[in-house]
């Protein structure tokens, strides 16, 4: 629905000025007036603004950023903890934005929080942009009184996945590109070059080095079934898609996943340090376990995991040790299950799982690192014996052509 910009006057004569979500501008006085306000002007959002500024030629589009959700997430914390209201506080950051899609969007919010909506409940109406854990979070906030301090946390926490992503993509950029030159350049050369060197090799009627008989016929099969290698290339991703939207194949890939070499690891911490991050914050902020951890295990992203936190919730709720219950899975570390288990001796579970998921967060960081400091001389390893065992097959014969005619 669209936003209007209004000027209206209370009964005391004072002027008020703010925007309202309606279907129409008749619709947006009868809101204003509900309000106990008597509408002076109204506008449409879309034609009345200014001139927009060069930010929001840059900004303006449909869509609420992770880079926005992030931003809106510390923002909104920080006007909570600094004593205003939802409502107040939205006003503020709708103020601020110079996004129109966001705009519409923290204006729709706020009405219907003004209109006695929880602001749980006026999230969850907007899916594609809160998601389910946000969501949920934001409900454990307004339930246990500390809606900032979750605020904040959860600002940490999309931050810190916002940053992750922003690294990951600039360290795999250059050997992205370095993968996709290289293979252009084999592709090209067996499928343009080699065809025509064969023709030279052919004429002069000699037997061939087995590199270049190897590459002849790489180049041959290559070449002649390209349809073919098309069409199972196509049908190969198209069954293994359609076999990961079954639950027995989403379940497969998600175990096969965590057991990739080095990779595999990595995943596996990452999971569970968002997990005990993410369940330490929420015991923190006064929320039951059991509660907690069916939040947490939203953030989790591997369904093999999500199921072993199910049973363990499952064995605390009848009593049982969570640290017992997490160690018999076989996925989570015992450095992880140790920690918990003095967290749940000494009653401090909330800071030993904080400080545990600190841990394991360091070591997927120095992972990081040290697979991005491999990944670009393996691909120059690797590129170079495959454009050295070209240059070989071509030059053998080449150089005993040479000889002959001496």
């Amino acid at each position: 629905m669209p936003v209007f910009i209004y000027r209206a006057l209370d009964s005391r004569g004072r002027t008020h000025e703010d925007e309202i979500v309606a279907e129409s501008s008749v619709a947006a006085r009868e809101g204003i007036r509900k309000k106990g306000l008597f509408p002076v002007e109204v506008n449409d959002y879309a034609q009345g603004r200014k001139l927009p500024s060069l930010r929001s030629l840059f900004t303006r589009s449909g869509n609420f950023s992770a880079t926005n959700l992030s931003d809106f997430t510390r923002q909104l914390a920080t006007l909570l903890d600094a004593g205003l209201q939802v409502v107040p506080a939205m006003a503020i950051l709708i103020r601020q934005s110079r996004d129109e899609a966001s705009r519409r969007l923290l204006t729709q919010i706020r009405e219907n929080v003004n209109e006695g909506m929880s602001l749980e409940k006026a999230m969850g109406e907007h899916p594609k942009i809160f998601a389910e854990l946000y969501v949920s979070l934001v409900r454990a906030g307004e339930a246990s009184g500390a809606l900032g301090m979750i605020l904040s946390r959860l600002a940490d926490y999309l931050e810190l996945q916002q940053n992750l992503r922003r690294r990951l993509s600039g360290a795999l950029a250059y050997p992205a590109l370095m993968v996709l030159t290289g293979t252009s350049v084999l592709i090209f050369m067996l499928t343009f070059v080699i065809p025509r060197v064969v023709k030279i090799f052919t004429q002069a009627q000699q037997d061939l080095p087995w590199p270049t008989r190897f590459l002849i016929n790489g180049s041959y099969v290559l070449t002649q079934y390209a349809e073919i290698w098309l069409l199972a290339g196509v049908g190969l991703g198209a069954g293994v898609y359609l076999w990961l939207k079954t639950d027995k194949g989403l379940w497969a890939w998600e175990g096969a996943k965590l057991k990739i070499p080095l990779f595999g690891g990595l995943i596996l911490k990452q999971s569970i340090a968002r997990f005990g991050r993410t369940l330490g914050e929420l015991l923190t902020a006064g929320l039951p376990i059991l509660d907690a951890m069916t939040i947490s295990k939203l953030v989790i992203g591997n369904r093999v995991l999500e199921h072993w936190v199910d049973q363990a919730k499952e064995e605390t709720h009848k009593g049982g040790a969570l640290s017992q219950a997490l160690e018999r899975s076989g996925y989570f570390p015992p450095v992880f299950t140790d920690m918990v288990g003095v967290g749940e001796e000494s009653g401090r579970l909330d800071s030993m799982l904080l400080k545990v998921s600190a841990h394991l967060e360091d070591e997927s960081e120095s992972t990081i690192q040290t697979m991005m400091s491999l990944v670009e001389p393996l691909l120059i390893l690797v590129m170079g014996v495959a454009v050295g065992f070209i240059v070989i097959a071509v030059l053998l014969p080449l150089f005993e052509i040479s000889q002959i005619i001496r």
